[in-house]
């Protein structure tokens, strides 16, 4: 099948796809990050370590359950890093179902923490999440405080 120049598929490899200016599945906001989903409404949750990419919802509801010991159908978001670690998957329940995210990257590394084992978590804000996906080094990271208007005064 050929593609053409104003496809989809071509606007999606030449990363237009979502831009401004572009219709697309997601839409982008000012700071160029993809709005894909939502805000956590629970917690972020880090499975430190090293785990197997080729499990999908079942096998890492299982990981949560029985080797992280927490409820997969809570509001909180499980993210899971391969060996490589070019590789993350979200892992959150949303009303009636779970919902899969993944991200592969074609260069680079992720600044996963190192885990001496699979059963270890850490407990991440949503923006340091953000960070993580972005290629940032969250770990250190120091964002400014937002201010109240009265501050400003």
């Amino acid at each position: 099948m050929r593609r053409h120049a104003g496809s989809r598929d071509a606007k999606w490899l030449s990363g237009t796809l979502g831009q401004p200016g572009t219709r697309g599945v997601a839409g982008r906001c000012p700071g160029g990050a993809a709005l894909m989903w939502g805000t956590p409404q629970g917690m972020v949750y880090l499975a430190t370590g090293q785990h197997d990419m080729r499990k999908s919802i079942n096998g890492l509801a299982l990981v949560v359950a029985d080797t992280l010991g927490l409820d997969p159908v809570s509001p909180h978001w499980f993210v899971f890093c391969n060996r490589a670690r070019n590789r993350i998957k979200i892992l959150h329940w949303d009303t009636n179902g779970f919902w899969l995210h993944c991200r592969r990257l074609e260069q680079g590394r992720f600044h996963w923490p190192d885990g001496a084992d699979d059963a270890h978590t850490l407990e991440v804000t949503a923006r340091q999440l953000r960070w993580l996906i972005d290629g940032l080094k969250w770990q250190n990271a120091i964002a400014h405080q937002p201010m109240s208007p009265r501050a400003m005064r």
